[in-house]
């Protein structure tokens, strides 16, 4: 009963000067970073990690509303992060990268597997 009260999904909000303003970036939930790296593994080709769409789709699985629902995580959404300029999503990215404790290393390992 306690883990299930715990409320320890971590909100921090980011300034995006090129968006005119900031967004909320959340830590991912368990099957959140599963469907992450699913998605990932999916595309994958032999031994060879496609690696394209990685900052857009973890964008996507971590900017929130004021309430902490996602905003951008379907294709219409994906489709306008995919729009955005690349220092505006690597601003979120960065973030949403540190609270989900997605190193390098990680991304090598799935590279890797």
């Amino acid at each position: 009963a306690q883990i299930a009260e715990v409320q320890d999904l971590v909100v921090e909000q980011v300034e995006v000067p090129e968006w005119g303003g900031s967004v909320n970036v959340r830590s991912m939930t368990g099957l959140e970073r599963d469907e992450f790296e699913a998605d990932i593994y999916s595309r994958s080709k032999g031994n060879k990690l496609d690696m394209r769409g990685m900052k857009i789709l973890l964008c996507s699985l971590t900017i929130v509303d004021d309430e902490g629902q996602l905003m951008f995580n379907d294709k219409a959404g994906r489709k306008i992060l995919e729009s955005k300029s690349a220092k505006s999503v690597n601003t979120v990215f960065e973030v949403a990268q540190r609270l989900n404790a997605l190193s390098s290393g990680d991304i090598e390992e799935l590279e890797k597997n």
